[in-house]
Formats: structure tokens, sequence, C-alpha cells
């Protein structure tokens, strides 16, 4: 168990934490896809990627329902750097303050109906909600990693198991089972998601308050 516990650690940057984020991470994006118009929230790289393809197609009516996540997930890193460096005292860790700002909007949109207009704007803030996340928590166990996408784990894994094959070091071994478990986990919200949007439509949001709830309370402890 020592993989994913170290009592040394800052708890924003522990296994727990990082888990908990990776399963909201995978349950937001299947939210927006399945419940918000096939929008992608978490990796703006599919967005940019449509973008491209309804201009290419003439379909220009189309490409505002991309762009403006896009450029909400811009400013969502703006305002995670703002809180990073604000030199005001804050009673709680200024990541905590992050995941405050995300349940807020959260539950801002579960109110949000869906429809095509209705969605733009949803999935606008989903976009700024996960951006939050990916720019705030980008350390797990002094290693980097995303809990809104999996691209970046999967090389850390498959990078840290090819130094373990040949190095035979135990350090990159628990690297690669921790990134890989964050892929997993990842999924594992991904699929709640999707069975949960399904059933319940644009309130089914409200479901990823449970692990960022979690995690809040959880970063209450100063070392893990």
């Amino acid at each position: 168990m020592g993989i994913y516990f170290n009592k040394g650690l800052q708890t924003s940057e522990s296994f727990i934490v990082g888990g908990l984020l990776a399963l909201a991470g995978g349950y937001l994006d299947t939210y927006t896809f399945f419940g918000r118009g096939e929008v992608f929230a978490n990796a703006q790289t599919g967005n940019m990627v449509l973008v491209a393809i309804n201009i290419a197609q003439k379909n220009y009516h189309e490409i505002f329902k991309y762009i403006i996540p896009i450029f909400s997930f811009f400013l969502g890193v703006v305002i995670a750097e703002f809180i990073k460096h604000t030199k005001k005292p804050l009673k709680y860790h200024w990541r905590q303050y992050v995941l405050a700002l995300e349940m807020l909007v959260i539950i801002g949109v579960s109110f949000i109906k869906t429809g095509e207009s209705a969605n733009i704007i949803a999935n606008s803030l989903v976009s700024f909600v996960c951006s939050l996340q990916v720019e705030s928590f980008r350390k797990m166990h002094s290693t980097g990693f995303a809990t809104t996408m999996c691209t970046g784990n999967l090389r850390t894994t498959s990078e840290n198991f090819f130094h373990y094959i040949v190095q035979k070091d135990i350090i990159y071994r628990d690297k690669a089972i921790r990134s890989f478990s964050i892929i997993i986990l990842f999924i594992v919200g991904a699929i709640i998601g999707t069975l949960v949007t399904l059933r319940f439509n644009s309130i089914a949001i409200l479901g990823t308050i449970c692990f960022l709830l979690a995690a809040f309370l959880f970063m209450n402890k100063e070392q893990l």
C-alpha cells in the first residue's frame, strides 16, 4: 500500500485526492458528451478538431458550440492562477478554494435545462470547471499527472514501465502503477457518469460533487 500512501506528502498531491478528481474528470466528460450535445469539456483538443472539421465542411453555425468551451477553459486557467497567487491570508489551502468554486459552478449548471443554446452555456461552464481542476492539481506524489484527461497519464505509465523493465528500480514501477490507477479511475468515473447522465440528464452533473466534496474534506488533513 506504500505505492498509494506517503506519510510526508501534502494531501493535495496525494493519490486519494488525485483519484477522487480523476473520477470527477471522467464523469464530467461523459456528462457533456451524452447530456449536452456531444461536446468534450475536459480535453479541448477534441473541440479544436471539431472546430476544424466544421470549418472544412462549411458548417460555420456549429463552430461556436466548440469555440466557447475552449475560451472558457482558457479563462479557468487564468482564474486558478489568480487564486494560487493571491497574497491575502487564506483559512484553507488555495486548492480547496478552487474545489469550492468548482462545486458552486456545477450546482449552477444543474439548473440549466437542455437545448442547443443552453447546452453551449452549460458546456462552457463545465470546461471552466475542468480547467480550474487541471491547472490546480498537476502533481501526484511529486510526479506530473492530469485528472481531466488520460493521454499524458498513459504516456507517464508507459515511460515508467519501460524504465522499470530496464533498470529494475521499484520507484519507476510505483509511478507506473499510480498513473495507471488514475487512468482506471477516470474510466470508472466515465462509466458512472454515462449511467447517471442517461437516466437523470442535466441534473446528473450533481453527482460529481460527491467526489469533489470528498477531496475537499480530505484536504483538511495537513499530511497524509
